[in-house]
């Protein structure tokens, strides 16, 4: 398959005239996804739907679309999205099912979600769903609440259960020999995404850090670490050749799900005896997945405690998990403390928030028992910094970008708290010894979203409407038909679940967009780049539009 390049669209190169590889892909990242979306939709348009929807026939078309999309699938309880599922992909799965159906029994499209794929993540379960609507159209079920928070509950005793079963010699440090080295060492995950990496140039640039295990999955591609990784520096805006000429940082690919997380038995052993300090940032992000989809990530949790716990060193590691204030994604109160959260029902609704609050019981059950001190810090919504581009696939972005093909751009009443992605990555760094269990890192000095939305207004030319009035707007988009034109220029759509329950949620109160206003008491106490953080203004805005510019995601901004 052959993409060509446009010339409004440059190819990033250095100075030695080579293709800077990673900032490349990500410049052309919407065309290569829609080049493979586009000849995937052509192949699943040819699938003729069958004319008894019984579980064999079904399964046999869902099978044929969910390949002829994503290519061969292991079995039919595969998850789907262990396979390179994506919202595009998912998007137009749900798009080809709702045609059959359309085609075959007269389905109206409104009465399959539009978060179906995500809910039924599996060939089989997709199949099951589809023979059971095709056979009675009213049978779709909503999400039952208190089933999940009892699925829920049991993640946590399930897994706060078996680290408990831990051989007594190891949890009684009766083996601990090594005393704590002069300066730390940190065993950090996730460090080619955004915030992982903003947190290793931190580490990096402390002194009082000797060295930094980075550990990240293997690409699925084959692309090496290494060059993963300088790529996320020049997307930070840092010189790349920081991970090598610091001398600290030693690059690790491995499995989190996996027994000692994958690594030969003398790496594994080598972390055992030197690490003081581990700080969890991988995670799936995406706000369509359900609780299910995140067993591997909470299975990942449990294996840092398992290593914590068996530390040769005498004080045992402190661990950092970097969590959510969406935990409180479904709370009924507008101010939200720097406390423990017993009950998962304010976690409800995403299976993200889900899995956060479920990953913090485990952490905080374990330290009833043993002696075992994390850190929780509820990181709130980050932003571009001075130094690089707000990621273009999150939910501001795509709301901005989809605001410029919709002609208006929603304002709504309330503040935000938001920070800048590197203040933040110093915080974390600042607070790994921290006294407190529970840290909520947001921006101390709060301000209007109007502020925003204002800035962003002036700088692109656009109307301000009501969210109501944008919502509208957008999914009249999204009935003309989710072509590959649209889909580029209103990524919104790709998220319109999570932005319908951002309308609902908007009228509760507390900050813009219904999130309630969270206390930050602790981690301004513990760092002094959250107490001296300057208040996000008109200035902070243009940097974003301007990087968004710059990186072509805005082209068609005035």
């Amino acid at each position: 398959m052959i993409i060509v390049a446009s010339p409004t669209k440059p190819i990033p190169v250095t100075d030695k005239g080579t293709v800077k590889r990673g900032t490349a892909l990500e410049f052309y990242s919407e065309e290569i996804e829609a080049a493979y979306l586009l000849q995937d939709c052509r192949f699943i348009d040819r699938i003729r739907p069958p004319s008894y929807w019984s579980l064999t026939n079904t399964l046999s078309f869902i099978r044929e679309t969910v390949v002829g999309t994503l290519g061969n699938i292991e079995s039919d309880t595969s998850n789907l999205f262990e396979y390179g599922c994506d919202s595009l992909e998912a998007i137009f799965l749900r798009k080809a099912i709702v045609n059959a159906l359309t085609e075959t029994i007269h389905l109206e499209s409104s009465s399959m979600p539009q978060d179906v794929v995500y809910q039924y993540p599996s060939i089989f379960a997709l199949s099951q769903l589809v023979s059971d609507v095709a056979t009675n159209p009213g049978l779709m079920k909503k999400r039952d609440t208190g089933v999940i928070a009892d699925q829920m509950k049991e993640l946590v005793r399930f897994h706060t259960e078996y680290i408990g079963n831990l051989s007594s010699q190891v949890l009684n440090g009766d083996i601990r020999a090594e005393h704590r080295p002069d300066t730390d060492t940190v065993f950090i995950t996730g460090t080619t995404g955004s915030f992982g990496s903003h947190i290793l140039i931190q580490l990096i640039n402390s002194t009082s850090v000797g060295r930094v295990y980075a550990f990240n999955r293997r690409s699925a591609n084959g692309t090496p670490l290494r060059l993963r990784q300088r790529s996320a520096f020049e997307r930070a805006g840092v010189n790349p050749d920081l991970l090598t000429s610091s001398g600290k940082v030693v690059l690790i690919e491995g499995d989190l799900k996996q027994a000692e997380f994958g690594l030969e038995k003398l790496l594994y052993e080598e972390l055992l005896h030197s690490v003081t300090h581990l700080i969890h940032t991988a995670w799936p992000v995406d706000f369509n997945l359900n609780l299910e989809m995140f067993h591997n990530a909470i299975l990942g949790v449990r294996h840092l405690v398992e290593f914590s716990l068996s530390s040769k060193l005498t004080c045992i590691p402190r661990m950092i998990f970097i969590s959510s204030v969406g935990v409180f994604h479904n709370s009924d109160t507008t101010i939200i403390e720097e406390d423990i959260l017993e009950d998962p029902s304010p976690a409800l609704g995403t299976g993200y928030s889900e899995s956060k609050w479920v990953a913090e019981r485990i952490l905080l059950s374990v330290a009833e028992v043993l002696a075992f001190r994390p850190i929780i810090i509820r990181v709130g919504q980050l932003v571009g910094s001075k130094c690089n581009v707000w990621k273009t696939t999150e939910w501001m972005p795509a709301l901005v970008k989809s605001s410029v093909y919709l002609g208006q751009l929603p304002s709504v009443e309330g503040e935000v708290s938001w920070l800048p992605v590197d203040i933040a990555a110093q915080a974390v760094v600042e607070s790994r010894n921290a006294t407190a269990p529970i840290l909520h890192l947001v921006h101390p000095t709060p301000v209007p979203f109007e502020t925003i939305a204002c800035s962003l207004s002036k700088l692109l030319k656009l109307p301000l409407v009501t969210f109501s009035e944008w919502l509208v707007g957008l999914r009249a988009a999204g009935s003309q038909g989710l072509t590959k034109h649209v889909i580029e220029q209103a990524p919104a759509l790709k998220l319109l679940p999570f932005f319908e329950d951002l309308e609902r949620s908007s009228h509760s109160g507390g900050e813009a967009f219904g999130m309630p206003k969270a206390r930050c008491c602790n981690v301004i106490m513990e760092s002094k780049a959250v107490r001296h953080a300057p208040s996000l203004c008109f200035d902070d805005v243009n940097h974003w539009v301007k990087g968004w510019k710059l990186t072509h995601f805005l082209s068609n901004a005035k």
